[in-house]
């Protein structure tokens, strides 16, 4: 939505970072997933070369404000927040995360897994759910607190909430500020039923 509104953005001084780069088209999204990899890789030459590809773009764009969007940086770890942290002695950085109560990103996660084929369908969602590394991805206040420790102005909103109201993109918008622009709702990537995903689960096992 993002990347088919960045005319009516760039007319209203917001650019939308570049997404031509390899993996954000091997990944079939339109987001930052190459500035994502270059955090959590943690490979100094890669972080700055790609903190200064994104510093360059926007001093060429002349815009005031800048998007970039890929849910990795939500990780549990602080490095997607030290990315970002030099950027705060530029201007302001402000974080929106959207968070959903744990019991249901525990089954979006645990059913966007089992798609895609991965070690999940060999797994009961209760272990799932126990794995240690579950549990990270479900206490969000240590990732929140590494964005403001970061220097970052951290909006935090309930994803649901916000989706049956106004919708997803128009609050996204009225929280980025984004001066009009109006961001097209598109349905993508939805989750199977729960039930279904547990038979099939029990089946493969």
């Amino acid at each position: 939505a993002l990347l088919r509104a960045s005319g009516g953005l760039a007319a209203a001084g917001v650019l939308y970072a570049a997404t031509d780069r390899d993996l954000d088209i091997g990944l079939r999204h339109a987001k930052h997933g190459h500035l994502c990899e270059a955090a959590w890789q943690g490979v100094p030459e890669r972080i700055v070369a790609a903190r200064a590809a994104l510093q360059r773009q926007i001093h060429a764009s002349g815009a005031h404000t800048v998007i970039v969007s890929e849910e990795g940086f939500s990780g549990a770890g602080p490095r997607g927040a030290e990315f970002f942290q030099p950027f705060t002695q530029e201007g302001e950085v402000e974080v929106i995360c959207y968070l959903r109560r744990q019991d249901l990103f525990l089954e979006s996660l645990f059913n966007q897994i089992v798609k895609r084929g991965r070690d999940a369908v060999e797994l009961d969602i209760v272990a799932f759910a126990a794995a240690e590394k579950t549990r990270r991805w479900l206490n969000y206040l240590p990732m929140l607190r590494h964005w403001q420790r970061a220097g970052a102005t951290v909006k935090v909103a309930e994803f649901d909430q916000a989706r049956r109201g106004a919708g997803l993109l128009a609050h996204f918008a009225g929280l980025a500020r984004l001066g009009g622009v109006t961001l097209q709702d598109e349905w993508r990537n939805p989750s199977t039923d729960m039930q279904a995903v547990l038979a099939l689960c029990a089946r493969r096992r």
